[in-house]
């Protein structure tokens, strides 16, 4: 199980960004959070490099998430280890897509 774990983090980490763009080749961020679960704000959907930003940010004094709704993909208000969770769930078990709760008092 940790094998499989550390060779999709390694296998991941060759992939690069990919731009979002509109049709007239504009970048369509606008708004802090357009890309739910893109906790790392590289412009690309949740990956496996937001997965591991969140832990860093969590659990080892990593940087906040550029826009902190970004970084809470289950609309929940708050950035914990269920976000980490749902994360996965998404990427490797067919769960539900990333959601931006752009409500929350206090962020």
């Amino acid at each position: 199980m940790i094998r499989r774990f550390v060779c999709i983090i390694v296998a991941t980490l060759f992939f690069l960004p990919v731009a979002v763009m509109g049709q007239d080749g504009s970048d369509i961020r606008e708004t802090c959070c357009d890309l739910p679960g893109d906790a790392n704000n590289n412009g690309s959907w949740a990956n496996i490099l937001d997965i591991t930003y969140l832990i860093s940010y969590l659990y080892f004094n990593g940087p906040a998430p550029p826009c902190i709704y970004e970084g809470d993909p289950n609309g929940d208000c708050a950035i914990n280890i269920l976000d980490i969770i749902y994360c996965i769930d998404f990427l490797y078990n067919d769960g539900p897509v990333p959601i931006c709760a752009e409500d929350c008092p206090g962020w």
